[in-house]
């Protein structure tokens, strides 16, 4: 028999192994949805790349919510709430493609409109932020910078 101290190492053992291969797992489906969402939006297959994208949105990936925001403004041809917040989560995590498209919304048809969702940086504070990490990343030998 065993005694508790060996069942209680066994859970353990058998906890860890079996929540870290669920994670594996999520984690590639992540990429899988990110690489079939980004896929399709460069094919133009927009409606197509945003339940790919979303999937991978969900989990916070940076280049999905991106991806996520920009299929969503170009579906409706300017920057929703929902878009919005896709830039803005991606943006919070340092994307500066998000950054840049946050700082442009004085120029989208939203402004035209009267309709643009309210942020949680000015556009021209995403502008400067933007600014200031490409020229930090740029310092560091970051060639995209």
């Amino acid at each position: 028999m065993m005694n508790n101290k060996s069942r209680w190492l066994i859970f353990v053992y058998y906890s860890i192994f079996f929540s870290s291969t669920v994670y594996a797992t999520s984690s590639q489906q992540v990429i899988e949805e990110r690489t079939k969402g980004i896929i399709l939006y460069n094919q133009f297959k927009i409606s197509s790349a945003i339940s790919h994208l979303s999937v991978a949105a969900e989990s916070g990936d940076s280049e999905a919510l991106y991806y996520l925001g920009e299929s969503l403004r170009r579906k409706n041809r300017f920057i929703t709430l929902e878009a919005q917040k896709a830039y803005e989560a991606s943006a919070l995590q340092g994307d500066i493609y998000s950054m840049i498209r946050l700082s442009q919304r004085d120029n989208d048809l939203c402004k035209i409109m009267k309709n643009c969702p309210k942020g949680v940086k000015e556009p021209e504070e995403w502008r400067k932020i933007a600014t200031a990490s490409t020229e930090i990343k740029a310092k560091e030998g970051d060639a995209e910078a």
